[in-house]
């Protein structure tokens, strides 16, 4: 595990979430603020951001949090420009925060929820009689919410039907936290009473118990890869894993990036993907194919094709959410959902949750796979029964919008489950082979840069502009390389520090502002080293070094 880097400030952070910039993005308790983490752990605080109760990668692109003590629902580019939208009772004391199912924000308060559209408009919904803890897009296109201490769960359409769901046998504690599962079912968080619930759309209730005591006051839950859920309780300082859909027989676990490294669209960086089946008896009755940990700024772009041993293919995902040629629908980002298709499941909602759905096709659009896929796959997952399941399965993944934004990786692989007509004799364990490993650094080039600087100029902020070979996670610092040069004798060794995502190709400005308080009062002149190391998707670095001479007024 690696820690925040605590000279982000950090104090306590709350939830977190994925956004579509490759960065985790959580909320702090003690300085109101919200911290970028990158990939390789570097923190980065945003001082005008919330004092953050909950966030959410939402389908705008941005990250959204709501502020209890502030009173406020708040929108954060991933470039770290925050915009505050106060909801009209601040004392409403707001809570927790999901994507809808609609493309816009939903939130909890004192008393009622809350809805926030991409442009930042509120509307409260008060008088439904809820006392909302947590709020979930559910895998049936509705809201899912939970309440206080012995209080239902609220199936809530986005029209306003309120549907309640308890059993008398299962009693919810305080302070729950809900997610959609892997299975397409609904997990809460039950730490009072040390388990979880699982509770099916129709809204059956069953019992997870926990194993023990590990605290009492309740963290979120999570969805990981291999389709198992993780969960938190604080008290405890303890974490569980509950495996919410039994194991798949075969998975190639190795990252799929859509598209491949350095394009824009077109295939993923294994087309296709294999996986190899042996020790079936009989014919093909069912087939079962998952998609573990997607994460894309724009699912509509994804396109996703099953081809089995003896030829035949299967759509199984395009246009996701483009549904009768719908071209005002907002973005549908993914941020690390197991989804699994399969013949006879439930239709999968138009912004995608984890879940078990049937194939699906918005429509109204051409799908076009590159060869050596099938051009244009109508068949669904039937088209394989009756046929030898054994031998290679090809999974055909690509990105049919060519948009540099929009880009991801399905970071958990794929994994496959074939059901016969005869009892399958044992199969060895199946390890896919790894990708060839990438050893070559990005190039990295900076613009000019002036060799000396005056202490004003660089107070207000040194440019850098930075052009990187391939994508890859760029770490820029300044840093003195002089001592004695103020008052006291006392100079900070880093004078600013900053982490951001950039793109192969092209040109990314950087703004290097140190705050007065860091520059102190220097005497006499001193200089600065300028670092910026860039890191690929495979850890590979380029690290670049200029030394600036600043120079100080002089002193009457």
């Amino acid at each position: 595990m690696t820690l925040p880097d605590q000279s982000a400030g950090a104090s306590c952070l709350l939830e977190a979430a994925a956004a579509t910039d490759g960065n985790i993005w959580g909320g702090t308790i003690g300085d109101e603020s919200l911290v970028r983490f990158a990939p390789d752990g570097a923190a980065t605080r945003f001082e005008e951001g919330p004092n953050a109760t909950d966030t959410v990668a939402a389908d705008d692109g941005n990250v959204w949090a709501t502020s209890f003590e502030g009173g406020l629902v708040g929108r954060m580019t991933t470039g770290g420009t925050f915009t505050p939208f106060p909801v009209g009772q601040p004392q409403g004391g707001l809570g927790a925060i999901a994507a809808g199912p609609d493309g816009n924000v939903w939130f909890t308060k004192a008393g009622g929820i809350g809805r926030v559209t991409p442009a930042g408009v509120i509307t409260e919904f008060d008088g439904e009689g809820l006392n909302p803890r947590d709020i979930a897009a559910g895998p049936d296109g509705n809201l899912w919410i939970t309440q206080g201490a012995g209080q239902p769960v609220v199936r809530r359409t986005l029209d306003g039907t309120i549907t309640p769901f308890s059993d008398p046998e299962v009693t919810l504690g305080g302070g729950n936290r809900i997610t959609v599962g892997a299975d397409g079912n609904l997990w809460i968080n039950d730490p009072a009473n040390q388990r979880a619930v699982r509770v099916t759309p129709a809204g059956v209730f069953t019992v997870v118990p926990l194993g023990g005591d590990v605290g009492g006051f309740g963290g979120g839950l999570g969805v990981a890869t291999d389709g198992a859920l993780w969960f938190v309780q604080r008290d405890g300082l303890a974490f569980g894993r509950i495996t919410s859909e039994p194991a798949p027989t075969y998975t190639d676990a190795a990252a799929l990036q859509v598209p491949a490294v350095g394009t824009t669209s077109g295939p993923a960086s294994r087309y296709p993907a294999t996986i190899t089946a042996s020790g079936h008896r009989g014919t093909v009755t069912g087939v079962r194919v998952r998609l573990n940990g997607i994460h894309h700024a724009f699912a509509a772009d994804l396109t996703v094709q099953l081809v089995g041993p003896r030829g035949q293919s299967a759509l199984l995902m395009a246009n996701s959410t483009n549904r009768a040629g719908d071209l005002t629908t907002p973005r549908d980002v993914l941020g690390g959902e197991v989804i699994t298709f399969t013949t006879g499941a439930p239709q999968a909602p138009r912004f995608l949750t984890s879940g078990v759905f049937s194939p699906v096709n918005g429509g109204g659009f051409a799908v076009n796979f590159p060869p050596p896929a099938v051009a244009s796959p109508t068949g669904d997952l039937t088209v394989f029964n009756g046929t030898d399941p054994n031998g290679e399965w090809r999974l055909f993944v690509a990105d049919d919008e060519p948009s540099a934004e929009t880009t991801g990786v399905i970071a958990g692989g794929w994994s496959l489950d074939i059901q016969t007509t005869g009892v399958d004799a044992p199969s060895p364990p199946v390890v896919a082979a790894p990708p060839v490993a990438d050893r070559t650094a990005p190039r990295l080039r900076l613009g000019r840069l002036p060799a000396t600087v005056t202490l004003a100029a660089l107070r207000r902020g040194l440019a850098v502009r930075v052009t990187s070979g391939e994508a890859a996670t760029v770490r820029t610092s300044l840093r003195v390389r002089a001592r004695g040069v103020t008052r006291g004798n006392v100079f900070p060794i880093e004078l600013v520090r900053s982490t951001r995502r950039v793109s192969a190709g092209r040109v990314t400005r950087l703004l290097l502002t140190p705050g007065a308080r860091r520059l102190g009062t220097p005497l006499r002149p001193f200089t600065v080293q300028l670092e910026v190391r860039a890191t690929d998707a495979a850890g590979n670095r380029t690290t670049t070094r200029r030394t600036l001479r600043v120079t100080v007024p002089a002193r009457r």
